[in-house]
């Protein structure tokens, strides 16, 4: 009985050190090449810090690049005018 409850123990352990610490990351990668597999999100949110330069660079170049497109609502035309007649006869 002893020498079962040893082997019990014995064999615990064993599976316990023989087992990995840690996962293993199942993609492969090489600095400076295109990332070759399907997208990696990160189950966290993390900052990515920049230098005040180089993100005062990326906003001027989005501004340079940036066309702003409008869309035309004829009912907030009526809508203003109404408005504006029932402020301009309140006063």
């Amino acid at each position: 009985m002893i020498f079962r409850g040893f082997l019990f123990v014995l064999s615990i352990f064993l599976i316990v050190y023989l087992f990995p610490r840690e996962g293993k990351f199942r993609y492969e990668f090489q600095k400076g090449k295109p990332w070759l597999h399907e997208d990696l999100i990160a189950p966290f949110s993390f900052p990515i810090y920049k230098p005040e330069n180089e993100l005062l660079a990326e906003r001027d170049s989005i501004l340079k690049e940036f066309k702003p497109y409008f869309k035309y609502d004829s009912t907030v035309v009526i809508e203003e005018l109404e408005n504006f007649k029932k402020e301009f006869n309140a006063r």
